[in-house]
């Protein structure tokens, strides 16, 4: 299983809620709009990760920019400054079933309410908000709640925001990602997704598998051998995998960079011959090595380093 996942604003809105929002009141209430961008971005956190509900902000935020109008002229002019992004709304219903679909937003109380009763968001099988969870992007607790309500692998969404340091951070727990500038230019960046994921998904699901059974076996002592003959082809069969485990804090290098703060494991595929092989044959064998392993590699969960090695041995 699959998932298309979302930002709301900058992606189901044109332009930034908070950016209309300020500019509305402002207008309102015939204020500089500096002034009131100011204080609405002193405050707005509380809301954001649900410390504040939104008469409390809107109590602090009007006596500093001393706008004189009761809570419920807010709330309207506030839910009025959502402008829709018509494109992504016709875009929704239009997902393949095949995919979960999943929705998470630095959002606020009321704001969150009133979305989640548009019957347009149907096709969504998740909707995480920052403000019910305490947390919000680009911690990596709001993408991996989202992750488990979908109930899905980072390595088995894409994520699309308009905010790069948003999809840095997804992308750092596994998410393939997507910055959305134009409707167009994302539909075809969607697109290519579709297709890598599509094209590597069994591999991926083999390797996430082979992943478990490794990681079960932790408790083994050290070098323990043991088959992986499903994920070997035929001409490695017979081949053992023996494992050593590193733990913090030790480092390793991972492609040329200095890791530190990581489980490694080293993994050597062990070959028993009954003569001593030619040079071509030994770097044949560790050409195969490499890609039957390779799954393994590629499903290599956040905060796993990884180090494959061959060892022919020959009787």
């Amino acid at each position: 299983m699959r998932a298309i996942t979302f930002d709301w604003g900058g992606v189901f809105t044109l332009g930034t809620f908070d950016g209309r929002a300020t500019a509305r009141v402002a207008e309102r209430y015939g204020l500089d709009l500096e002034q009131v961008r100011v204080s609405y971005f002193r405050h707005i956190h509380r809301l954001e990760v649900g410390e504040w509900s939104l008469p409390q902000f809107w109590e602090v935020f009007a006596a500093e920019i001393g706008a004189q109008a009761p809570y419920a002229e807010f709330e309207e002019l506030y839910l009025g400054s959502v402008l829709e992004n018509p494109a992504m709304y016709d875009f929704l219903p239009t997902i393949s079933p095949e995919y979960r679909v999943g929705l998470l937003s630095n959002n606020y109380p009321v704001v969150s309410d009133h979305l989640k009763k548009d019957p347009r968001w149907a096709r969504f099988d998740a909707m995480v908000f920052s403000n019910e969870i305490g947390h919000k992007k680009p911690a990596p607790e709001a993408f991996l709640a989202l992750a488990e309500l979908l109930g899905v692998e980072p390595a088995q969404a894409v994520f699309v925001d308009d905010v790069q340091e948003n999809l840095d951070a997804a992308s750092q727990l596994g998410f393939a990602t997507i910055l959305y500038t134009t409707h167009e230019r994302f539909l075809e960046d969607l697109a290519a997704w579709e297709h890598s994921s599509s094209s590597a998904a069994p591999q991926e699901e083999a390797g996430q598998h082979a992943v478990r059974l490794l990681q079960g076996y932790l408790w083994h002592p050290k070098e323990a051998g043991f088959e992986l003959a499903q994920y070997l082809p035929a001409e490695l069969e017979g081949a053992h995998l023996l494992w050593d485990e590193v733990r913090p804090p030790f480092a390793f290098f991972e492609n040329g960079e200095l890791t530190a703060g990581q489980t490694f494991y080293q993994f050597t595929v062990v070959d028993l011959w009954d003569r001593k092989p030619s040079n071509d044959e030994s770097h044949a064998r560790a050409e195969a090595v490499s890609r039957a392993l390779e799954p393994l590699l590629e499903a290599t969960p956040p905060g796993v380093g990884w180090q494959l090695m061959e060892d022919l041995r020959f009787l």
